[in-house]
């Protein structure tokens, strides 16, 4: 699976023609199947005795003793006792409690005549009476079976439906997936009516069951696949709503196919190497699974999609977005394109988140030196103003010292004039003195 990874494109979208087409010579050769069935059988199904009524006989604990010895052995029984009684159908069965067995179906529904020739068959090939269970089930409980599988099958489409519409709130939705299924079981049944007519198989209680249980299998892919087609869709996408729905099934594609192939592993398992009575359970279920599977991605997705379409604001997209070809349908070269595409597209995806971080980067650093300028030049702006401050402040100071100073002057040469002038007094008065003492002295 590991080399499917990387092819994520398949065209769906253009293979839905085909798978239009295929489903129709599926359908056709079913019907023609129940048809052929009927005016051969007498019925469009070849039924087993729970339904068109019947004898069911289970012998158990049988080692040792072949198909061949026991189809023989009630025979002869019929022959001896004169009756007018055929084996429909005889399958081997195998119980852990029991052993190995045999399961022999005849159409005849007479308790006693059946009760008379298992006796004879007991005594022919020793088996105990204790390992020999009759049931003898008339053709009025089979039509109420049927009935019943008929109305189970009814309220569960109908539940089905309420449940969808309810959860997704799209009925449209409910409807398509109710036409995959009825598509699905339609082909099982013709599967049934070819293999009845040329195998002889019959349609028993497990072949109903498996039917029924068929109907979840194939609703899982298909709800998975409308849920992320919802998911993905919107009136403002920019694709047309077949590209979405083709990107959405993409998405989705290898999930379904792990999923389904593991569900199909032991099924196919029980088909090979299981009892007949496991046979017809797991025939059906096979089948079931593996067209629910075709079905997702060539029926219910196409169906879908081209009714939402119809609404006027996916339309609108339609014509908006034309839907384009990406794709031719899926081949060894196509494998080989896809594995170089996703390559490249690897290397185009790096390359442009580098180019988108460096062009982030870059922008981050033309906002950080933008924002580094403009912080320096607020700060030189501020600077300056603070310098100017600082200047007419020590200009007014320069001022006001030089005026201090003229004063500090002016104080200065008043006091020396006062000195000189006491100078010249003192001088005076001592020559005076000095005039006086020597006007004395003569």
């Amino acid at each position: 699976m590991a080399s499917l990874r990387p092819h994520r494109n398949i065209n769906f979208v253009g293979l839905w023609k085909y798978g239009f087409g295929l489903s129709a010579l599926l359908i056709i050769l079913a019907v023609v199947g129940l048809v052929v069935s009927l005016f051969t059988t007498g019925s469009p199904l070849t039924l087993g005795t729970e339904f068109s009524g019947g004898t069911s006989i289970q012998i158990t604990n049988t080692d040792g003793i072949t198909e061949d010895e026991v189809k023989d052995a009630f025979n002869d029984a019929v022959a001896a006792l004169g009756l007018d009684v055929e084996i429909s159908s005889l399958q081997t069965s195998s119980s852990a409690t029991s052993g190995d067995g045999f399961i022999i179906k005849t159409a005849n529904n007479v308790a006693s005549d059946s009760s008379a020739i298992m006796a004879n068959v007991e005594s022919t090939l020793d088996i105990s009476e204790d390992d020999v269970q009759i049931n003898t089930i008339s053709a009025s409980w089979g039509a109420s079976v049927i009935w019943r599988s008929f109305l189970a099958f009814i309220l569960s489409c109908l539940a089905i439906l309420i449940v969808i519409a309810a959860r997704y709130r799209e009925p449209r939705m409910g409807a398509v997936a109710l036409i995959t299924l009825f598509h699905d079981l339609l082909i099982v049944v013709g599967i049934y009516a070819w293999a009845g007519i040329f195998f002889g198989m019959e349609v028993t209680s497990d072949v109903i069951a498996a039917l029924l249980a068929i109907i979840g299998y194939s609703l899982y892919d298909t709800i998975v696949s409308f849920h992320r087609i919802n998911e993905n869709s919107s009136p403002q996408m920019r694709m047309s709503m077949k590209a979405c729905a083709n990107m959405s099934v993409n998405q989705i594609f290898m999930r379904s196919l792990n999923t389904s192939i593991t569900s199909i592993l032991p099924i196919l398992l029980m088909l090979v190497l299981g009892t007949d009575t496991l046979r017809d359970f797991a025939f059906a279920m096979f089948c079931g699974m593996v067209i629910g599977i075709y079905s997702t991605f060539a029926i219910s997705t196409p169906i879908y999609t081209m009714w939402k379409i119809r609404d006027p604001k996916y339309k609108a997209l339609e014509e908006k977005f034309p839907y384009e070809v990406v794709q031719s349908p899926f081949t060894k070269e196509m494998l080989k394109e896809a594995r170089k595409a996703s390559k490249q597209a690897a290397k185009d995806e790096k390359a442009a988140a580098a180019a988108a971080a460096a062009e982030l980067k870059a922008e981050k650093a033309a906002e950080a030196k933008k924002a580094a300028e403009q912080k320096a030049a607020e700060e030189a702006e501020k600077k300056a103003e603070e310098a100017v401050e600082a200047a007419e402040e020590t200009t007014e100071e320069t001022v006001e010292a030089a005026e201090e100073a003229v004063e500090a002057a002016e104080e200065t040469a008043e006091d020396a004039s006062e000195a000189a002038e006491e100078a010249v007094g003192d001088a005076s008065e001592a020559a005076e003195e000095i005039a006086e003492e020597a006007a004395d002295s003569e």
